[in-house]
């Protein structure tokens, strides 16, 4: 695990941070307390996939009118998403670990909203990217919310440690 701070301007979900300010400051394994605020970006690494091959794919977070912490993804009706919303084991994992207890899929555009509990993943197919895939069917609509946005990203899974090998020239 890794934290960052954020140091280039945000995108989409993460440009409205006027609504919420979050720090991963005294962030532990622990389950949730009161002491550690649970809004931070979660980012894995994908080579080939955002700027610097660390997309944001979820964010522990809360609503603005409840401290429990929520793992949430906002939905733009990505390319495969329209049957089923997949998330990495490593993000569930960390998720669980803060004590997080429930999912959201959020529709801005649509200002619609999904729920179910975070155990439902458990019950969802594991491919061989590394993803737990859950049918939409599986998922409860709920009123739409408003919730805090992160400042901080926290990187999970595998990081690179070494660059990317290349073919060396055969010299003759």
């Amino acid at each position: 695990m890794q934290l960052t701070k954020t140091a280039r301007p945000l995108a989409g979900w993460q440009a409205r941070q006027g609504s919420g300010r979050g720090s991963m400051a005294g962030a532990t394994d622990q389950p949730h307390s009161s002491a550690f605020t649970p809004v931070a970006a979660l980012a894995v690494h994908k080579p080939g996939r955002g700027t610097d091959g660390w997309p944001v794919v979820a964010a522990i977070t809360q609503f603005l009118d409840d401290p429990t912490p929520i793992l949430r993804v906002t939905w733009r009706g990505q390319h495969g998403t329209d049957r089923a919303i997949s998330l990495p084991v490593c993000v569930l994992d960390y998720a669980a670990r803060r004590g997080v207890t429930a999912f959201y899929l959020r529709d801005d555009r649509q200002m619609k909203m999904w729920t179910c509990p975070l155990s439902t993943f458990s019950r969802g197919k594991l491919q061989a990217d590394g993803e737990r895939y859950v049918p939409l069917a599986w998922l409860t609509l709920v009123p739409w919310r408003d919730w805090l946005y992160a400042d901080d990203v926290v990187r999970l899974g595998d990081t690179p440690t070494e660059p990317a090998t290349a073919q060396l020239a055969l010299g003759w």
